[in-house]
């Protein structure tokens, strides 16, 4: 009789647990919907790369430039291109990868908690289902960035290491050195991530060597780690022959200055976890209390807990020196979370296992894990199924992309913008862009001055510029002479403070700013001022200029001029 109860407990268990996760899985797909229009503009970089690599261009931005590495993920890059060759919208490609990555990552989540503790406990279940129900899981899920394909590259790793403490084999260290490998190439701080795992599988090799005399384990770790090293020397010889050096262009705009500007973004994403996951985890603990000591008398046990919680150490203190820009959504440190998430899922299943002689209070855990789940479900941002349009800043991208795209010029015509996704994805356009992902020159690889950059850029061949400065005043030669330097909206452009990234875009010298601005005036048709949300957000506006000389200046003209908001005349700045 009693066995027949605990085989009913199980499936009541079983199925509770399926229960817990269907809804949040339901939720999941409910969310993805509501914000499945609304990829991120850095997403776009990525389709024009793996659009022309799968049209057999090569990783170049423009057609007929240079080789260049103004992507973050060489690995989301080639799965891209694989469904473009069958006539596959890299936008579909990405919102599949981004899915399948997040259902792949709950699922092995799952299958290394049942594979530790015999069964995915409800208390486990609801954590998992709240890493579901986040509304970060759903946006990394259609932003098109590689987030989610690096999430599941360091989910593999980490269950493949999982394996290698459980029974440590060659098979086993080779599958590792390929999984990392496959993660740098995902992300390049994957290296962090690789280095403490595999530093954590040495301090487990070395601690069987001490106490059971086993060699093995050791001379597989150093197997991974070589076959690892050899991979990614390979990958860094194909690289520099390829492009000619070896650190991407994001490493030079965003990584290259060691200083703390991930403090606020890193901490923002700390609080959310901490408020979501630790009075869990916590509760968990105390109701286990000392019951819970058996289940980590094991070597293995403890090494486990180590690669979960010592693995995304160095790479947080990495997202802390960083400068997140397209950084929503805890988009740099979101790769740390399903670490947590283990880590909980863990705590719970322990002190399920722990309290499953006292029916009184395993229920109690239930209810209240139960009852816990619904806290997210209740302060979700939106209930709506349907997908929420564009936010203003995209939707003013895609107004130009669109209006570019009806010229039909494509790669024969260059913009200057300093949004490098939408607008030259959709318009087809070459593109100058002055943050300089995809350029070589401007990436800041080798520091030029400001001056030269200036001339680099406006001796391009260019027809169209998208940027915030007016032209001169009729007549002015010099800063002092121009009336315009005075009015509210160019002493703004003046003195407002930059971020790191904006230094690149914008100048603050008056000689320079005059310069382009006499550049304007003199050579370019000033069509008029174009709406946008970063006048009210920095007091910003948006001109719309096409080049005199430009061989398609009609078209461009009378193309353009359909979306402006007023024409030079109805401009003022003051």
């Amino acid at each position: 009789m009693r066995q027949i109860t605990k085989a009913l407990d199980e499936i009541q268990t079983r199925w509770l647990s399926i229960a817990i996760l269907s809804l949040a899985t339901l939720i999941y797909f409910a969310s993805v919907r509501r914000v499945s229009l609304l990829q991120w503009d850095d997403a776009y970089i990525t389709f024009r790369f793996a659009q022309h690599f799968a049209q057999g261009q090569g990783l170049i931005w423009n057609i007929g430039g240079e080789r260049v590495e103004g992507f973050t993920s060489f690995l989301h890059v080639l799965l891209l291109a694989i469904p473009i060759k069958f006539a596959v919208a890299p936008e579909v490609g990405g919102l599949a990868l981004g899915i399948g990555s997040v259902l792949l990552t709950a699922g092995m989540i799952g299958f290394m908690i049942r594979r530790q503790f015999g069964r995915l406990v409800p208390a486990a279940a609801i954590v998992l289902g709240l890493y579901l129900v986040d509304q970060a899981t759903a946006i990394h899920s259609t932003s098109g960035l590689e987030t989610q394909l690096f999430v599941v590259m360091l989910c593999a790793a980490f269950l493949t290491a999982w394996f290698f403490i459980e029974t440590p084999r060659w098979q086993t260290a080779l599958g590792l050195a390929l999984l990392v490998f496959l993660s740098v190439l995902a992300r390049p701080e994957g290296v962090l991530y690789g280095a403490a795992m595999y530093g954590t599988l040495a301090v487990y090799a070395l601690y069987l060597l001490r106490h059971t005399h086993q060699r093995a384990c050791l001379g597989y770790v150093g197997l991974s780690a070589t076959v690892l090293v050899l991979l990614g020397a390979m990958y860094a010889v194909w690289k520099y022959n390829y492009f000619g050096y070896l650190l991407p262009n994001p490493f030079y705009v965003k990584s290259n200055q060691l200083a703390l500007k991930g403090i606020e973004p890193v901490w923002v994403f700390v609080r959310h976890t901490v408020i979501w996951y630790t009075p869990l985890a916590a509760g968990f603990i105390l109701l286990g209390g000392r019951r819970i000591i058996p289940v980590l008398e094991n070597v293995k046990t403890w090494m486990k807990i180590g690669l979960t919680l010592i693995t995304p150490l160095p790479a947080l203190i990495y997202y802390l020196t960083i400068t997140h820009e397209v950084g929503g959504a805890y988009r740099f440190t979101y790769p740390i979370y399903f670490y947590g998430v283990m880590a909980t899922a863990a705590c719970a299943s322990v002190a399920t296992r722990a309290i499953q002689t006292k029916p009184r209070v395993l229920a109690g855990l239930s209810l209240v894990t139960v009852a816990y789940l619904f806290v997210p479900i209740v302060i979700q941002q939106s209930w709506r199924i349907s997908p929420l349009p564009r936010d203003p800043f995209m939707q003013y991208h895609w107004n130009i992309a669109l209006a570019l795209k009806e010229t039909g010029l494509g790669p024969k015509a260059t913009v200057l913008t300093d949004a490098a996704g939408v607008i030259p994805y959709v318009s087809e356009f070459n593109q100058v862009d002055r943050v300089g992902l995809v350029d070589n020159f401007l990436s800041g690889r080798q520091k030029i001055a400001l001056q030269e950059r200036e001339q680099y850029i406006w001796n391009r061949p260019l027809d169209v510029y998208i940027g915030g400065e007016p032209p001169a005043f009729a007549g002015a030669q010099r800063p002092e002479d121009d009336p315009r330097l005075r009015t509210r909206y160019v002493t703004h452009l003046l003195t407002r403070e930059l971020t790191f990234i904006e230094d690149r875009i914008f100048v603050q010298d008056p000689a320079l700013l005059h310069a382009r601005m006499r550049e304007l005036r003199d050579r370019w048709i000033w069509v008029g001022e174009v709406e946008w949300a970063g006048f009210d957000a920095w007091g910003l506006k948006s001109f719309l200029y096409v080049r005199k000389d430009s061989p398609y200046v009609q078209v461009l003209q009378t193309t353009l001029s359909k979306i402006v908001a007023r024409k030079p005349e109805q401009v003022t700045f003051d």
